[in-house]
């Protein structure tokens, strides 16, 4: 939301009647209400509409694009997404009205997406021809994106299909990134670092090679060499998301997240419409320890995608670590709203009753994951605490007793601290 939460809180702790300039008294408590509403109107119908489209809840996906056309017809992004919503539900037709505004607003940018359209619909010649437009645009994609896409499955054996891949559509540039990420995905690393290598002499692209090294470098696990290559390469260009993303997951990688955190920020300035950079970002706070960062970035996830339980469990992880038990309780019962047969949230809810010593209901929910994932030894180490606090001293140790066998080093500890004072 985008009133801030401390603004809210004290409104509501300060809930008297308030004039609002002339006029009839208002209660502070409607103010709430109306700001609240207000603070969602405010929300970006754009990245909302996005958001719907990843959970292919498609006619709310539109009502949010419709919004962002209604203040600009034109708009690109908005056509291009619309026109989605009606290609992922199989309207084919409906897509082709808006990928055709889309063309006449930027020429090019909807030609993919028609090309799939048409094939969809056996229109081989005309999904040739779209196809080959794209090819000519500044919005090309790799071959090997296009030639595995299975929506062109259908026209493959065409006339026109054969015809059109007689010709080079790829410089040799694009060609030597594509040969790259093939190799990289292959995992033939030290080829893939030999051509880079070899490209970067005299090279006109010299900061998308970095990248590409910092990439091999990452999936060879040499993150320190694979952070050196992305600052190279944002040395050159911060226009960059792949260095900066990259980036990122390396410093990730050794641990360094307050590292991570500004590099995933600036990925988020770039591609705004990746919404699960907010739920990483929010990971990266709380393993910095930030975790009021991590809450509020957290919260913004999940005013995006309020049906989506992981979120609210990484939400009430959160809450957890930070001492916040009431609150983090609320998210772990709204997981199981959502989701009744995750045995995460049975557990997180388990041990944050076992912290408010409430043992009676964290031992229902130890006994609800351990029904779903009867091998979990920490939760069978969770359950034997709340034993141990209840009195139940041979219970707990019967549930150590399955922790150790399944792996808990905590639990053969107990044992062996048991055994001692015996």
């Amino acid at each position: 939301m985008f009133l801030p939460n401390q603004m809210l809180l004290i409104l509501w702790k300060n809930r008297k009647p308030l004039r609002m300039g002339p006029g009839p008294m208002l209660p502070v408590l409607s103010l709430l209400v109306w700001l609240l509403h207000l603070s969602a109107l405010c929300q970006d119908p754009y990245l909302l509409g996005v958001a719907r489209l990843q959970e292919g809840s498609y006619e709310a996906a539109r009502n949010h694009f419709e919004q962002v056309l209604a203040t600009d017809g034109e708009n690109p992004e908005g056509l291009l997404k619309m026109a989605e919503t009606y290609y992922q539900a199989n309207d084919y037709r409906d897509a082709i009205v808006y990928l055709e505004r889309l063309e006449k607003a930027r020429e090019g940018m909807g030609c993919y997406l028609l090309a799939k359209t048409y094939a969809q619909l056996g229109d081989a010649a005309m999904a040739a021809l779209l196809l080959e437009k794209h090819l000519r645009s500044g919005y090309k994609l790799p071959s090997g994106t296009i030639l595995l896409d299975e929506a062109f499955v259908s026209i493959e054996n065409s006339p026109e299909w054969k015809s059109l891949w007689r010709n080079d559509w790829y410089s040799e540039d694009e060609v030597l990134f594509q040969e790259i990420s093939y190799l990289t995905n292959s995992g033939d690393y030290l080829d893939a670092l030999d051509l880079i290598d070899q490209a970067l002499e005299g090279a006109a692209d010299r900061a998308s090679l970095l990248t590409a090294r910092g990439t091999v470098f990452h999936h060879m696990g040499n993150y320190q060499n694979s952070i050196q290559a992305y600052t190279a390469a944002i040395d050159l260009s911060r226009m960059n998301p792949e260095s900066f993303y990259g980036r990122a997951q390396s410093f990730m990688a050794l641990g360094k997240f307050k590292d991570a955190i500004p590099d995933l920020k600036r990925t988020m300035q770039l591609q705004p419409e990746k919404l699960e950079l907010l739920k990483e970002l929010g990971e990266a706070h709380r393993a910095a320890g930030n975790f009021d960062q991590a809450a509020e970035v957290i919260e913004e996830y999940t005013e995006y995608f309020p049906e989506q339980a992981e979120a609210h469990y990484i939400h009430g992880q959160i809450l957890f670590e930070s001492g916040k038990y009431l609150k983090a309780l609320s998210c772990f019962n709204h997981c199981l709203e959502l989701e009744t047969n995750d045995p995460r949230f049975y557990a997180a809810r388990g041990e944050t009753y076992l912290a408010t010593s409430t043992y009676r209901y964290a031992l229902n929910d130890f006994g609800m994951a351990l029904d779903l994932d009867p091998k979990n030894h920490e939760v069978w180490f969770q359950k034997g605490m709340a034993r141990w606090y209840s009195n139940d001293r041979e219970g707990s140790i019967a549930d150590w007793e399955r922790a150790a066998r399944y792996g808990s080093e905590k639990a053969a500890k107990k044992l062996d601290e048991l055994a001692v004072r015996q």
